[in-house]
């Protein structure tokens, strides 16, 4: 996976100096050590995401047809990135590789293939609009560690608080502990037990993970809850002792074997390696309009149209270890063209593209709109114009990048 990250590399020609040797490439915006992340209730490993990167790249510069995804990921703030083209990329629970239903998760990925994150899509209600809400990187304790240990402060240190425990790839996040903790803590509950003797679900701990004086195991909901139930058929128990209620950790009996991690949460860790855009254009400080003109009364972001005026300028290999680099996507006699990748919506139907054509004959450079049919783009018409002079501006600029 690894020899594939170079290629996307090699052909961008975006090579930059690697502060960290031991850090693999698509890590290095990533807090160090981190292992995965936690969206909601669902825990995805980094060895997975790195696998869900490969494929975003390889749909987008070596497929031969356009696919609804990768889109466009506008909402660079997220992750403190100012100017550069990110995109985004369906993940699924239980570590499955997206084909129809992309779900409402997405890996970000910068146009170099690096992992920047990944985000939880929610609709807006207005306008087909979208809302992105981050996911947690995380590391794993280690698993040999006792639970206690694991959430010991000596161990973990207030600036990177335990988030829950992973079981498998479910999470039981530290509020949900507290919750039932607090309800185990409370007076009537106390009571209530004294009177019947035991409670629905709630049983004396027989296993030996734990020691404890009065232990006892409770299951707790696989999906994110504020209600506490005794009602459930879960197999991911949580352990207290009674005699002093203290929390002595989680269990999974579906797989005794593979123990319960506590995961600290590394949302406030910045990573060792200061971010370098793939644009040599200082956009940083451009405002965030739009281009003054639209297409087919489509409205496209300046500093967008900017990012991809100079990708489709860049110089591009043909094939690169005896794989064809199918980008520009459309490449004849006449024409040379980059479609756009656009943000996500609540509707993604997929029947019309943009992108920045080149017109061999006129050595003129358009913006162009397209009908989409089976991944194809078919009948490219030019809608908008780019200047000579925005041309030779981007080329003088680029020309000392690509000779350095």
């Amino acid at each position: 996976m690894w020899s594939r990250f170079g290629i996307f590399i090699a052909v961008f020609g975006l090579t930059h100096q690697v502060h960290c040797a031991n850090i693999p490439y698509s890590d290095m915006y990533l807090p160090a050590k981190t292992r995965g992340f936690v969206c909601e209730t669902e825990y995805f490993t980094i060895d997975h995401l790195r696998e869900v990167a490969t494929k975003a790249m390889e749909s987008t510069f070596f497929e031969h047809y356009y696919q609804l995804f990768p889109k466009l990921f506008e909402d660079t703030h997220l992750f403190n990135v100012k100017s550069d083209i990110l995109l985004s990329w369906p993940v699924l629970p239980n570590e499955k590789f997206h084909t129809s239903n992309p779900g409402k998760l997405r890996l970000i990925i910068n146009i170099r293939g690096q992992i920047m994150g990944m985000v939880i899509v929610s609709p807006k209600g207005r306008k087909n609009k979208v809302i992105f809400q981050k996911c947690k990187p995380v590391r794993r304790s280690k698993e040999n560690a006792s639970n206690e240990l694991q959430i010991s402060d000596e161990n973990w240190g207030m600036s990177r608080p335990v988030l829950g425990f992973k079981c498998g790839l479910k999470v039981v996040s530290w509020s949900q502990i507290e919750r039932i903790m607090q309800f185990f803590s409370n007076d009537s509950f106390r009571e209530r037990l004294k009177e019947h003797n035991h409670l629905t679900n709630l049983e004396k701990y027989t296993g030996d993970e734990f020691i404890g004086v009065d232990l006892y195991s409770f299951p707790v909901h696989k999906k994110l809850t504020n209600r506490i139930t005794f009602a459930t058929n879960s197999l991911i128990y949580l352990v207290f002792d009674m005699s002093n209620n203290k929390f002595k950790g989680i269990t999974n009996l579906d797989d005794r074997k593979g123990k319960c991690v506590a995961l600290r949460d590394l949302s406030s860790t910045s990573s060792d390696n200061i971010y370098i855009p793939s644009s040599v254009l200082n956009l940083d400080r451009m405002p965030d309009k739009y281009w003054p003109e639209t297409c087919m009364e489509f409205r496209i972001k300046s500093k967008t149209m900017w990012l991809y005026l100079e990708f489709a300028l860049k110089n591009w290999k043909s094939s690169l270890h005896g794989r064809q680099v199918n980008y520009p996507l459309v490449k004849s006699k006449v024409l040379q063209f980059w479609p756009m990748r656009f943000p996500e919506t609540d509707n993604n139907r997929l029947h019309i593209g943009f992108g920045i054509g080149y017109d061999t004959r006129f050595e003129t450079y358009h913006f162009y709109h397209a009908q989409i049919r089976d991944g194809k783009f078919v009948d490219l018409e030019p809608c908008m114009s780019f200047s000579n002079e925005i041309i030779h501006h981007l080329q003088k600029i680029l020309r000392p990048a690509t000779d350095s």
